[in-house]
């Protein structure tokens, strides 16, 4: 779908993938690993957040 300034309402999931994720204080809690999609409604269901650890050893 476009808007009427002709930009897309549209994100390609690779480009959510690694974004960082604040919480409401401003303190980084983690990024966005993975994004799961729901079938039925073609929606987002939600986002997987990885979070603690160091260079991805020991993160959740």
């Amino acid at each position: 779908m476009t808007t009427q300034t002709g930009h897309t309402e549209a994100i390609a999931a690779s480009r959510v993938i690694g974004t960082l994720v604040y919480n409401t204080e401003g303190t980084h809690i983690g990024d966005i690993e993975d994004v799961m999609l729901d079938k039925l409604s073609n929606g987002i269901m939600f986002a997987v957040i990885g979070f603690g650890g160091f260079l991805g050893i020991g993160e959740k």
